[in-house]
């Protein structure tokens, strides 16, 4: 270079250099920046005039290829074209502190964050967030030492941290690399690989450790053939999506189904960097090309441990789902937005504090921070994209715990105090009516109404009686009628301001003995606004009935005028058999649907 520099910035657009600052204090316009040609070996110096000029760079990235983002020791913004020079963005760092290892990720900006967080924002925003899904990866060692090193490997995170294991004298050097999803108003991080890559045989102290300077992925010429190093060099034009802008192959595979994205990953990794980007899934959320998929949750006796399906939508039959959860038994379900929350529980005979979410855009399991009250077979409802938890937690309750809200945006919990005088006794069915108000029916058939936005919240007494004796349960709305599974294999429905009770008519094919014998194990309702239930079966065959099976149908609803009044009508579309044991049906061997639903992922 024509000057010496140290700590500077350096950033390469259009097979160029540009090199800002650490030039000290022999500093001015004509000598802050200066560029390097690659095609003729030669440094030019670049004026930059100190009025717009950053203070000191901290940070830089390449945008689009064509423009450096940059932030300086003031956490002012400033971008960088070589037709422009710098200007201001007007907007200043949202976080205090140093944000370290800038990368840029799809449309996102990643850079390393205090006690071994990873942050994201969008570059003209430099509004910082936290990296979720990455409580694993939050140990002790990481907390305490934090990240050494952040760079990325195509569109994968990779760190590197100092560790010492439990029990050990030896210093190692960590790493892991990260897949990332936008979910959401969230980016998520998977741990695809983790473990350690070099070991010392010193302890880990402060002054003994390893700082990771530089770590980038770089592909190797030697043993490619001339056409290969052409391609790899830009001397020749590559053919199929990644010869396409970025943002054109986004737009295109944004209207793509998701089993065709899965098939176009597998086919090399590439694709796979294109289909999985947080950019495309981004798109296809706020475009909402987002498609329902049927979740569904079996215990199966005499198995202690419930397992999860979904429901493949062509052959209609369950397909396991791997990673295996243990989902406790008393745990209350709810969808939040992509995911499927399982609240609480019974472990070990005792209620339980636990929350998890199932990521159905990854299909994965996370950690959710814990209620504050240990609950089981608890109420929960949405409302408002926050998550209303009543009820659940025994003889430990009062007015100021019986009730607690969940945040997904701040991921926190908080109690909710509801009176005693006003409250029910113990929820048995509840439903979100016009997505602001629960209607709920207590142990002794009382119905009550619940409104947050109603101050203070409190559950107010509908002075109405569930109309007819006995369990009604699997509530669910649909084009403003309420449904419910009742005795005997029947469908029930009423208006909800009315709670009375009538049976859904033209579902006689479906009465069959067994149905009648066993009765409904559970009912929902899936995207088209369709009926679904599931039911016990052992059908003949040959003579033999060793073969216990899990049938389902889906049934479409239709209003009728009568003399008598309105009537809904009921039209099997679809049914049979989506699951198969070896072992014959009796009140020990059975399946018990624990939760069914589409969920848009």
């Amino acid at each position: 270079m024509k000057v010496p520099r140290a700590s500077a910035s350096a950033s390469r657009i259009d097979n160029k250099i540009y090199v800002f600052g650490g030039c000290g204090d022999d500093v001015d316009s004509s000598n802050w920046a200066e560029v390097y040609d690659i095609d003729t070996l030669t440094w030019d110096f670049l004026c930059v005039p100190t009025t717009t000029r950053p203070k000191n760079i901290k940070q830089s990235v390449v945008i689009g290829k064509k423009e450096v983002y940059a932030v300086d020791e003031d956490g002012q913004s400033f971008s960088f074209s070589p037709s422009k020079l710098f200007v201001s963005c007007g907007k200043t760092d949202s976080k205090p502190g140093d944000r370290h290892d800038w990368c840029l990720i799809g449309r996102f900006l990643f850079s390393r964050g205090p006690r071994g967080t990873i942050l994201w924002c969008l570059p003209d925003e430099l509004d910082w967030k936290e990296v979720k899904g990455l409580e694993e990866l939050q140990q002790q060692q990481l907390v305490e030492y934090g990240i050494t090193k952040l760079s990325k490997k195509a569109s994968y995170i990779v760190i590197f941290w100092n560790a010492q294991p439990q029990g050990a004298d030896s210093l190692e050097l960590w790493s892991a690399e990260i897949s990332l999803r936008r979910v959401g108003p969230d980016v998520r991080g998977k741990i695809e690989w983790s473990g350690s890559v070099y070991k010392l045989d010193y302890p880990l102290t402060d002054s003994n450790r390893v700082k990771v300077v530089y770590a980038e992925r770089k592909k190797s010429m030697k043993g490619r053939s001339r056409k290969e190093r052409k391609i790899e060099e830009g001397k020749e034009e590559v053919c199929g999506l990644t010869s396409l802008p970025v943002d054109v192959v986004t737009n295109c595979l944004v209207h793509v189904s998701r089993f065709d994205l899965a098939a176009l990953a597998m086919t090399s990794k590439a694709h796979r960097s294109l289909a999985t980007s947080p950019s495309l899934w981004d798109l296809r959320w706020r475009m909402k090309r987002i498609e329902p998929s049927y979740y569904v949750c079996l215990h199966i006796f005499p198995d202690p441990v419930p397992r999860w399906f979904i429901l493949h939508p062509v052959k209609r039959q369950l397909k396991p789902l791997l990673p295996l959860w243990c989902t406790e038994s008393g745990s209350s379900f709810m969808v939040v937005d992509w995911g499927i929350f399982i609240i609480g529980g019974l472990v070990n005979g005792k209620p339980t504090s636990n929350v998890t979410m199932f990521d159905c855009f990854e299909h994965a399991w996370y950690k959710i921070p814990p209620m504050k009250m240990a609950r089981a077979f608890a109420s929960a409802n949405v409302i408002d994209g926050k998550l209303y938890v009543f009820g659940g937690c025994g003889d430990d309750v009062d007015s100021s715990n019986w009730a607690e809200v969940y945040n997904p945006r701040t991921y926190t919990w908080n109690f909710l105090c509801v009176p005693t005088t006003t409250r029910p006794k113990n929820i048995k069915q509840s439903v979100v009516i016009g997505k602001k108000k629960v209607y709920v029916v207590d142990e002794d058939r009382q119905i009550f109404s619940f409104s947050p936005s109603k101050l203070p919240p409190m559950f107010v007494s509908c002075r109405k009686t569930d109309s007819k004796p006995g369990d009604r349960d699997d509530w669910c709305l649909i084009g403003g009628f309420l449904f419910s599974r009742g005795a005997r294999g029947t469908i029930l429905w009423c208006l909800p301001e009315e709670f009375d009770w009538k049976e859904v008519k033209g579902l006689e094919e479906l009465q069959q003995q067994q149905l009648v014998e066993y009765g409904i194990t559970k009912l929902s309702t899936n995207y088209a606004s369709n009926i679904v239930i599931f039911w016990n079966a052992q059908p003949p065959q040959g003579g033999a009935t060793e073969s216990l099976e899990l049938w389902s149908a889906e049934i479409s609803l239709t209003q009728i005028e009568t003399s008598q009044g309105l009537e809904i009508r009921g039209k099997i579309e679809w049914s049979g058999s989506v699951y198969k044991l070896d072992y014959p049906l009796s009140e020990s061997n059975r399946v018990k649907v624990l939760f069914a639903a589409s969920v848009f992922a």
